[in-house]
C-alpha cells in the first residue's frame, strides 16, 4: 500500500520512506530487526558482484572455454610506470633550471616597474576565426538530408569550437584595438 497518511502506516509490518524516487529509510513493526540503507546497499552491491560472475561463468560454460578469477600485479610494469614518472619529474626539473640560469635576477627585480605589453592584434586569424564560425552555422542550418546530417553537424560542431578559439584568442585583441582607435578618434 502506497500512503502518506502515518496512521495508515502505523498498521504495516513493514514502512519505507522514498525520496526523490529513491529508498533513503525504512522501518519494521514491533522486534524485526531494521537496516540501515548503507548496509542494504552493501547487500544490493554484493549481489550485484555475485551475480555478474554468476553470468558470466554461464556464458563461459555455454562457450565451452575456461574461466579463471586471478588478480595479479605485474611489477615490471610497476617499475616502468616509476621510471616514466622520474623521467618526467627529471624533464620538468632540468626545464625549471635552465629558466633559472638563463635568466637575469636585475631584470626579474625592475620588471614590476615595465608592467605587461598589451597583445598583438592578428587580423588574419581573427578573420579566419569569424568566417569559420558564419560557415559552420550555415552549414549547420542547410543540412537536408538526415543521413548526411549526422556526419556534417559533427564537421559544423568542430568548426565552431575551433572558431570560437580563434575569435577569443584573436578576435577579443582586434575589437579591443578597433575600440581603442575610435575612442582616439572622438
Amino acid at each position: 500500500m502506497v500512503t502518506h497518511s502515518v496512521k495508515a502506516a502505523s498498521h504495516a509490518g513493514r514502512v519505507l520512506f522514498i525520496r526523490d524516487g529513491e529508498l533513503f529509510h525504512q522501518l519494521y513493526r514491533g522486534t524485526a530487526p531494521t537496516r540501515s540503507l548503507s548496509e542494504n546497499r552493501r547487500y544490493t552491491n554484493a549481489c550485484g558482484v555475485l551475480f555478474s560472475k554468476l553470468a558470466e561463468l554461464v556464458m563461459v560454460r555455454m562457450l565451452g572455454g575456461q574461466a579463471a578469477f586471478n588478480f595479479t600485479v605485474d611489477f615490471s610494469c610497476i617499475a616502468q610506470t616509476v621510471v616514466l614518472f622520474a623521467a618526467i619529474f627529471l624533464l620538468i626539473l632540468l626545464k625549471a633550471l635552465r629558466q633559472i640560469h638563463v635568466s637575469n635576477p636585475v631584470e626579474l627585480l625592475h620588471s614590476e616597474n615595465v608592467g605587461e605589453k598589451p597583445p598583438k592584434a592578428n587580423w588574419l586569424v581573427a578573420l579566419v576565426g569569424a568566417v569559420l564560425l558564419g560557415t559552420a552555422y550555415v552549414l549547420a542550418v542547410t543540412i537536408s538530408d538526415p543521413i548526411s546530417a549526422l556526419v556534417w553537424f559533427f564537421v559544423a560542431v568542430l568548426m565552431v569550437i575551433l572558431a570560437t578559439y580563434l575569435l577569443f584568442i584573436a578576435g577579443s585583441v582586434v575589437f579591443c584595438k578597433l575600440l581603442q582607435k575610435q575612442a582616439l578618434l572622438l
